[in-house]
């Protein structure tokens, strides 16, 4: 597997900032807006709901939302602030600070800063997923927040929709199994059984949908948790999960 290194400390403000929205859309601005945050009905849009992707709707989110301020204030707010308000930026995504970064001269290299604050808001979106993707129950409050869009969706706008407010269902990469096996501590999220087959003979592991197809889910990596098979049989398409179970430290 490979390992990276993440500045999390960097990421608690976009997680944050994510989580915000999600919990005070009215705060983002009308629909429109919010679904522009997210790409609704861009092509990569239907490919992150189509099929599992490394890059999730999650990810476009989080992105967007922090991003979006940098960029619309970067050319309308002076030297010291940018050197104030941007600064941890690049410090969190490990980006060495230009010899033009000062108060005095950082506004004469504006369209330069913009691509640097562009990679930068990409590294440390990844890290604030890292930190959401561990909170299974925000992930469950981002599928439903999802959902009503996915609800306005129609057969004929992409050969994903089966149905209208209905995705296909799609197959499950061995990448994904593992991450959301890793992420649920090899437990049902449901019932809590143990599905590691460390301890006792296991219950097959299913991966399920938080928010069901038939409900406007997605096939986004977000909306997956584990589950044996009895849970996952028996919950056909309820929109359910319980409160994220983990292990504390001590």
């Amino acid at each position: 597997m490979n390992t990276k290194q993440i500045n999390y400390s960097a990421a608690y403000s976009f997680a944050d900032s994510a989580v915000s929205a999600v919990r005070n859309p009215s705060d983002i601005g009308p629909d429109e807006v919010i679904a522009d945050f997210f790409g609704f009905r861009s092509p990569e849009f239907f490919e992150q709901i189509e099929k599992p992707q490394k890059y999730t709707l999650l990810h476009t989110f989080i992105h967007s939302v922090n991003g979006f301020g940098i960029q619309h204030y970067l050319g309308k707010v002076d030297g010291e602030i940018i050197i104030s308000d941007y600064g941890w930026l690049l410090d969190g995504a490990g980006i060495p600070r230009p010899v033009w970064f000062t108060a005095q001269e950082v506004e004469d290299h504006i369209d330069e800063l913009r691509d640097i604050l562009e990679a930068a808001t990409t590294t440390i979106t990844d890290a604030a997923f890292q930190l959401l993707f561990a909170d299974r129950t925000f992930l469950f409050e981002f599928g439903k927040f999802i959902q009503p869009f996915i609800c306005q969706l129609q057969p004929g706008e992409h050969p994903c929709i089966a149905s209208p407010g209905v995705v296909k269902r799609s197959y499950f990469p061995v990448w994904l199994k593992n991450a959301v096996f890793h992420r649920d501590k090899g437990r049902c999220q449901l019932c809590g059984c143990d599905l590691t087959n460390i301890l006792v003979p296991t219950e097959t592991r299913h991966i399920d949908h938080m928010v069901p197809l038939m409900a406007s889910g997605t096939n986004d990596p977000t909306n997956f948790q584990l589950t044996c098979e009895s849970c996952n049989t028996s919950k056909g398409a309820r929109v359910h999960a319980t409160s994220h179970l983990t292990y504390p430290y001590w």
